[in-house]
């Protein structure tokens, strides 16, 4: 079975119409761009929501109950679904801790070393300009 997941991407929710609108209207496109890339006509679209973890995104979700009520595979559910599809669900929210990923790759880029290519001027060699 051809799945097609729309995958957003949240660190927060701020604008919950601005945030579902669009998805909503990816979900219903999307069968229709796939034909179109050649890629074949999906038996299911999904709409995956990944949003940032944090105290206020929970509340907001709560608040909202019945605008996220869609996505009923959350958390470990979803994460279980991904990894073994089966059913038809109409949508996966999963709560995410965004801020680790990026620290990570930071980490990685401050301990990269940058070696000038032989013959390359270094930042001190050249005439200095201050006189």
């Amino acid at each position: 079975m051809r799945i097609l997941l729309i995958i957003e991407i949240k660190s927060e929710i701020v604008d919950v119409q601005g945030l579902l609108g669009p998805l909503d209207t990816k979900v219903r496109v999307a069968s229709s761009i796939a034909v179109e890339r050649g890629l074949g006509r999906p038996a299911l679209v999904v709409p995956v929501l990944i949003v940032g973890e944090a105290p206020t995104a929970r509340r907001r979700i709560a608040a909202l109950a019945p605008l996220f009520a869609r996505f009923n595979l959350r958390g470990r559910n979803a994460m279980s679904w991904l990894r073994r599809p089966h059913g038809a669900p109409t949508g996966l929210l999963i709560l995410s801790d965004l801020s680790s990923a990026a620290s990570i790759s930071t980490k990685r880029l401050g301990t990269q070393r940058v070696r000038a290519r032989s013959g390359a001027l270094s930042v001190g060699s050249g005439p200095s300009r201050l006189g």
